[in-house]
């Protein structure tokens, strides 16, 4: 089942009637639960092991720094250990294991003519990430630990996150386990324009453009200018399908009582690169903040003091990006893609540290915003590429036009970005300036509606980053 399947929506309506039969936290959260294990269920059973395998052993270390305070670094250690070990394995497993048991055709499916099947739980990375920061904070003191293992089962397992996110905190999503959730008109009523609009993104604006963009990154030579067309596909591609993928997923937490975190705060609008990752996954930016850079940062300080001014400076975001790009992919051009984004917010946190905060100029404003989405956009292709040959032949190599095809591909791909651009504005608009008068939102919902019954029979049932 996906967010864009039938069944997946006859299986929501199912888990709400059923939800909502009696008004007890008990029943709500037991029902949460059965049916996120069995949406889980639904991709390939073997997932479900080595889900409640590791929500079990989380579960009994949290409850032992009840027990035991003296060993609170020693129970967060194992837990690490645990956590980005099974990580590791699954994502990692590909690249390293043929290498000890000489293997030639290993894939994530299994090792060819062995008999040997690996899977790589979906969504792995994203509840993996959910657990160490509940753990990390029960280590600093931050939160006690939940003794109801339903409430810490529904929290990593929840259904509409545990696939692609938002990475919601144990501070924000826990309490509302712990309280009665009562059926109220409201919640439905902010649940389907979320709902409406994030399959307007991935079913019209993303799949229509991913088509495009997948026959350029998989033609041997695309010329420049289709390279740049083709990523301009990418990254619209990319806003609609996980934006679009996360609206989905708070219109559904909506629909059973729950507030989850927006995860995209129009990105491409942003000035600087520093203000890109506040807009871009900030649920992933905020972890990764969080539980890397600012420590990095206080380790080097306390380190080194004042002569770590600089080096505090280059190394956080080096060091944090890294980690981003390891978490996204196990090839090389994730790695550079990582540290190309470190460098980047290291020279910005370096070249403004003495500049004043007085606002810019708008010609300085609109210079920045361009700077940045050409840096973007050069990241996003090494991002997309299927290698650095691959991406280093089309930017040595290459020639830079190929002809009227490649000014076609062009018109297609500027009336997916406007139809998304579009969207965004009217949205907007009507928000900002009509909000209370109900026709033409409804007028507005109807039109998307109708798009997304058009589209339909074309869409892609995957999330770009239910691959991560």
């Amino acid at each position: 089942m996906n967010f864009t399947q039938l069944s997946f929506w006859t299986f929501v309506v199912v888990c709400l009637s059923i939800y909502w039969l009696r008004q007890k936290q008990m029943w709500q959260n037991t029902i949460l639960l059965i049916g996120s294990l069995v949406f889980y269920a639904s991709f390939d059973l073997s997932y479900v092991f080595p889900l409640i395998f590791s929500i079990a052993i989380d579960y009994w270390i949290s409850i032992q720094f009840l027990k035991d305070n003296a060993r609170k670094k020693n129970l967060l250690y194992l837990s690490l250990f645990i956590n980005i070990g099974i990580w590791i394995f699954f994502k990692y497993s590909q690249s390293f294991l043929p290498l000890f048991f000489n293997i030639q055709n290993f894939q994530t499916s299994g090792f060819a003519g062995t008999g040997f099947s690996l899977i790589m739980p979906i969504g792995l990375s994203f509840f993996t990430l959910k657990k160490i920061a509940y753990v990390i904070d029960l280590s600093r003191g931050q939160i006690e630990p939940t003794t109801n293992f339903i409430e810490y089962a529904c929290f990593v397992a929840f259904f509409p996150q545990i696939i692609a996110g938002p990475i919601d905190r144990a501070q924000n999503l826990i309490p509302q386990f712990q309280v009665l959730r009562k059926r109220q008109s409201q919640n439905f009523l902010d649940a389907w324009p979320l709902i409406l609009t994030g399959l307007f993104k991935k079913i019209v604006v993303a799949d229509g453009v991913g088509v495009i963009v997948d026959q350029v990154y998989l033609s041997q030579s695309p010329s420049k200018l289709l390279w740049l067309i083709g990523t301009l596909g990418f990254i619209t591609q990319l806003l609609a399908d996980f934006s679009g993928y996360t609206d989905i997923s708070r219109g559904i937490a909506r629909l059973f009582g729950f507030e989850t975190p927006i995860n995209f705060n129009a990105p491409y609008l942003s000035l600087n690169i520093n203000d890109f990752w506040n807009r871009w996954h900030i649920t992933l930016s905020e972890w990764l903040k969080t539980y890397i850079f600012f420590p990095v940062r206080r380790w080097l300080l306390k380190r080194m003091k004042n002569k770590a001014d600089t080096l505090a400076a280059i190394l956080p975001p080096l060091v944090t990006m890294l980690v981003s790009g390891l978490w996204h992919g196990t090839g090389l051009n994730f790695i550079v893609w990582g540290l190309l984004h470190g460098i980047m917010i290291a020279t910005y946190q370096i070249s403004t540290k003495s500049t004043k905060s007085s606002r810019a100029p708008t010609i300085t404003m609109v210079m920045s915003w361009l700077l940045t989405m050409i840096c973007l956009i050069f990241s996003w292709g090494l991002f997309r590429a299927s290698s650095l040959e691959w991406m280093g032949s089309v930017l040595t190599k290459s020639p830079i036009v190929n002809g009227i095809e490649d000014l076609s591909i062009c018109l297609s791909v500027f009336s997916f970005v406007i139809f998304y651009t579009g969207l965004y504005l009217v949205e907007f608009s009507i928000h900002r300036w009509t909000s209370k008068n109900i026709w033409i939102r409804s007028f507005f919902y109807a039109c998307i509606t109708i798009m997304i019954f058009v589209y339909s029979n074309s869409i892609s049932p995957d999330f770009i980053y239910t691959h991560f």
